[in-house]
């Protein structure tokens, strides 16, 4: 059930255009408005859970990551105890 809402300002022109673009496709201006942002919402986090990088930067990656590099600071703030749980 479509239960919420959301509002958008724009100025006449992309108004317009959106109006004529639904209309070509024949949609509404709402649900052209909502597929046109749903689309691009799935591209923007689809290319957050993704990192390209050369075969040379990857190999780099897991060399460090198989050797990693002693890092006392680090280690000694790892064993400090924490105020949360960790599961």
């Amino acid at each position: 059930m479509k239960d919420r809402r959301i509002e958008a300002r724009l100025d006449a022109g992309a108004e317009e255009t959106i109006t004529r673009a639904a209309k070509a496709v024949g949609q509404s201006r709402s649900s052209f408005v909502v597929a046109a942002a749903l689309r691009e919402a799935t591209l923007v986090l689809r290319s957050s859970d993704v990192t390209l990088m050369t075969e040379e930067q990857f190999d780099t990656m897991l060399t460090a990551l198989n050797n990693p590099r002693s890092l006392p600071v680090l280690e000694r703030i790892a064993r400090q105890p924490r105020d949360y749980k960790v599961e």
